[in-house]
C-alpha cells in the first residue's frame, strides 16, 4: 500500500465513521429521540448503515497497518457498498431528500464512501486470486442482515428498513421475490467482479 492509497483508505474510513457519528448527532436534534443508544438501535436496522460501519473499521485499521487485512474481504466490501449506492439512487433516492446533517451524512453513506471504495479497491493490486466460492461465500452478510431486518420488523418493532420489506406494502410475495433478486445482484455482480480482479493479478 503506497502512500497514496494509504491516505485515501483512511480517508474513506473516517468519512464512514464519522458521518454514522453525524447522523447519530442529527437524529438527536429531533423531538422523537433523546438517547443516542435509540438513534443507534433505530440506524442498525439499515444495511448502509452497517456496510459503512464495516467498511469504516476495515478501511481505518488496514491504513494504520499499512496493508489490507484480505484483499478478497475489500472486494467484498466493494461489492456491497456498490450495491448501496446503486439501490439508493436507482430505487430510494426520489422519495428520500434529507436536510442539514442528516442530509451531509446521506451523501457520506450514498455516494461518497461508494465511490471512494471503489476507487480504492481499483488502485489497489493484488496477486492474490479471488477463489470461485467467494462470491457465495459474499453473499453471507447480506443474506444475514434480509433475515435479521425481516425478522426485526415482524417480530420485534413492527418497521421495516425499506419498502421492498415490508409485507404491508408489497407483500409477503414481494418481500420473498425482492430478496430473491438482491441475492442473484450480489452473485451476479460478484462474479463479474472476481473476474475483473482476477484478471488484474
Amino acid at each position: 500500500m503506497n502512500l497514496f492509497l494509504r491516505f485515501l483508505t483512511g480517508l474513506i474510513g473516517a468519512i464512514a465513521i464519522g458521518a454514522t457519528i453525524l447522523q447519530v448527532i442529527g437524529h438527536l436534534q429531533e423531538p422523537n429521540y433523546d438517547n443516542g443508544l435509540i438513534v443507534l438501535w433505530d440506524m442498525i436496522r439499515y444495511f448502509t448503515v452497517l456496510t459503512n460501519i464495516i467498511i469504516g473499521l476495515f478501511f481505518v485499521i488496514s491504513a494504520v497497518k499499512g496493508r489490507f487485512l484480505s484483499y478478497s474481504w475489500l472486494t467484498a466490501l466493494t461489492l456491497w457498498i456498490t450495491i448501496v449506492g446503486v439501490v439508493y439512487h436507482g430505487l430510494l433516492s426520489s422519495d428520500h431528500n434529507p436536510v442539514g446533517i442528516l442530509g451531509i451524512t446521506n451523501i457520506a453513506h450514498h455516494t461518497i464512501v461508494p465511490i471512494g471504495t471503489v476507487f480504492v479497491w481499483l488502485l489497489t493490486k493484488s496477486r492474490e486470486k479471488i477463489a470461485l466460492s467467494s462470491p457465495f461465500v459474499w453473499l453471507v452478510f447480506p443474506l444475514g442482515y434480509g433475515l435479521y431486518a425481516i425478522a426485526r420488523g415482524a417480530l420485534v418493532d413492527g418497521t421495516y428498513p425499506y419498502f421492498y420489506m415490508d409485507p404491508d406494502i408489497v407483500g409477503w410475495a414481494g418481500v420473498i421475490k425482492s430478496q430473491i433478486g438482491f441475492v442473484a445482484l450480489f452473485l451476479g455482480l460478484g462474479l463479474v467482479i472476481r473476474l475483473i480482479s482476477n484478471s488484474r493479478a
